[in-house]
Parts: C-alpha cells; structure tokens; sequence
C-alpha cells in the first residue's frame, strides 16, 4: 500500500502548511458483534482471525484518488452479561498490511437483548469506538485517529446449536485528526490537524455454532455504508472460536 502514503502526503502536506480541515476523514468501519448468546454462562471471550479490504479514498484531488488494499490481523471479544438482558461487550481489532499501514480498533458497547417469538431475539446498543491508523514509509509517518459513539440496533435468531445475527452499527465521530512527521522536498515536517467529522455505518452478519458445552466456532462478514471517508473497511471478515464461562 505504498500508494497510501504518496497519496496521503499529497493532500496532508498542504493541510499541514495552511491548517485547513480535510473534507473526509478516517472511516472506523470495524464490525462490532454482540456474540454472547443466551444461556447459562454469564461471560465470554472469543478470538478471531480478521481480514479486510480497505480503501483509501481522498475526493478532491482529481476527483477521486483510490488504493484499495487487503489487511489482515487479529480480532478479541469479550464480555459479560448483565441482569434483565443487558450485557457489556467489547472487542480490539489489530490489523496490518504487507507493506506500510497498520490498524488498531478498541470499542466497548452497552446492549439490551429482549427475547421476541420462535427462536428470535432484538437487540440495541450503544457504546464508543476507538480507532487509530498508522501509514510508514521510508520514515515517513502518518497518523489518523477517529473516535466514535456508537449505537447498534439488529435481530437475532437462535435454533439449537446455532445462532445467527444481523446488526447495523452507526458511529457519531466525535473527533478525528491527522498528524505527519516526514520530509517534503528536503524540508522536515510535523503537524497536526483536525479534520472534519464523517458520520461512520456498518451492516453486519454473523453466526455461531456450539461445538462443546462452552465453545463455538464463529463467522462474521460485515460491509461499510458509507464509503466517502478517507480510510473504510470495504469489507471485513471474521473467523474464530469464542468461550462461555
């Protein structure tokens, strides 16, 4: 993804030396995934391995500039239930490419699950979402952070050893910025600036099937919405094993 900075310092270069605001900011995609289906157990951890395909969009520079590269990382969830169908998950996500970008993800969410009729479940949430997006090359660095509050609303549908979700998260950027340290024609620079606040949606489906009494294998794809922000998750897809206890 060299192609990210050459891109990136075009447009941040300028930003840095006049202070504006950059029209699209850092897209914090990252699925978030309520997995702690009903049953006895009151707490779960799972791990998953994670891999994306993310674009790299900077409208206003000859309309469209676009990289589109694969990422791949690791993904924790974590949570535990609460009384009266609520419960506190959680997940960090660290992703990187082949090359010259890397990803870290922190999030935390407050769900009520109500049980419905024949196997299905709703659920709501609402938590915040870290996010932080790091691009280097030959020295040269920069950082874009994002951070959201989110709010989850989806279904859920439960039969046997089976579980299946769908869920639509929608991120209120609370703040984002961009910082570079690099030289440009010979000359040091270091800067930071804010950049303007994108509203930041994902549709996402996932499922998991009880292997043993406390552990499941789990899937989980996801798709960005929003797609006019610097930095999104095309797409993302999860694959792991989650403990109850």
């Amino acid at each position: 993804m060299t192609k990210h900075t050459q891109a990136l310092t075009t447009l941040v270069v300028p930003l840095l030396l006049s202070g504006a605001a950059l029209a699209n900011p850092l897209a914090n995609s990252a699925p978030f995934t309520n997995q702690s289906e009903s049953g006895t157990a009151q707490s779960y951890f799972g791990v998953s391995a994670a891999m994306t395909e993310t674009a790299l969009r900077l409208p206003g520079l000859d309309d469209t500039v676009e990289d589109d590269g694969n990422m791949a990382g690791l993904q924790l969830n974590a949570g535990y239930n609460l009384a009266a169908g609520f419960s506190v998950d959680g997940f960090f996500r660290y992703l990187e490419d082949s090359g010259d970008a890397k990803s870290n993800d922190l999030g935390g969410v407050l769900t009520y699950k109500r049980q419905l009729a024949n196997g299905f479940a709703g659920f709501v949430g609402a938590g915040y979402q870290w996010r932080e997006f790091e691009i280097e090359d030959d020295g040269d660095t920069i950082t874009l952070k994002n951070n959201a509050v989110i709010a989850n609303v989806g279904i859920e549908y439960q039969m046997e050893k089976f579980v299946a979700r769908l869920a639509y998260t929608h991120g209120f950027t609370n703040s984002s910025d961009a910082k570079a340290e690099f030289d440009y024609l010979g000359v040091p620079i270091s800067g930071k600036v804010g950049l303007d606040k994108k509203d930041l949606g994902t549709l996402g489906l996932s499922g998991a099937y009880l292997l043993e009494d406390n552990t499941s294998i789990t899937a989980g794809y996801s798709v960005e919405l929003l797609e006019d922000a610097t930095i999104t998750d095309n797409s993302s897809f999860t694959l792991g094993l989650l403990y109850k206890f």
